[in-house]
C-alpha cells in the first residue's frame, strides 16, 4: 500500500490528534495543511468575517480576490511559503491566525 504525502513543514501529529482530521488539530487545519499544502487543492477561508480565496497553480500560490480566478496577489513559491508569509487584512499572518480561522474548503 503507497502511503499518503506529508507536509514535511507543518507535519500531522497522529499521536496528539489521532487520525480523524489526518493528523491535525481540526478539520480547518487539515483542508489548510494538508489538501492546500500537501494535496495542492486551491483553497477557501473565512477569517474574521472575510472570505479569501488562494490559488495553487504551475507559477506558485497566490491569494486572488475572486475565487480562483482574476488577478492575484504576490505570488509565493508554494502554500507552505504562503502559509508563512501571507498577511490578513488585520495585519495578521497567516500562520499565526490558524486557531481563528473559521471555516476552510478546499476547491
Amino acid at each position: 500500500m503507497d502511503e499518503f504525502p506529508v507536509n514535511k513543514e507543518f507535519p500531522p501529529d497522529f499521536k496528539k490528534y489521532g487520525s480523524r482530521h489526518y493528523g491535525y488539530k481540526n478539520d480547518v487545519q487539515e483542508q489548510i495543511f494538508y489538501d492546500f499544502a500537501t494535496i495542492g487543492y486551491d483553497l477557501e477561508v473565512h477569517y474574521n468575517g472575510k472570505k479569501y480565496y488562494f490559488a495553487n497553480d504551475s507559477k506558485g500560490v497566490c491569494q486572488c480576490k475572486e475565487p480562483f480566478s482574476g488577478p492575484c496577489s504576490e505570488i509565493y513559491a508554494d502554500a507552505n511559503d504562503l502559509i508563512k508569509k501571507f498577511r490578513f487584512e488585520d495585519g495578521q499572518l497567516f500562520i499565526d491566525a490558524i486557531d481563528n480561522i473559521e471555516y476552510a474548503d478546499p476547491w
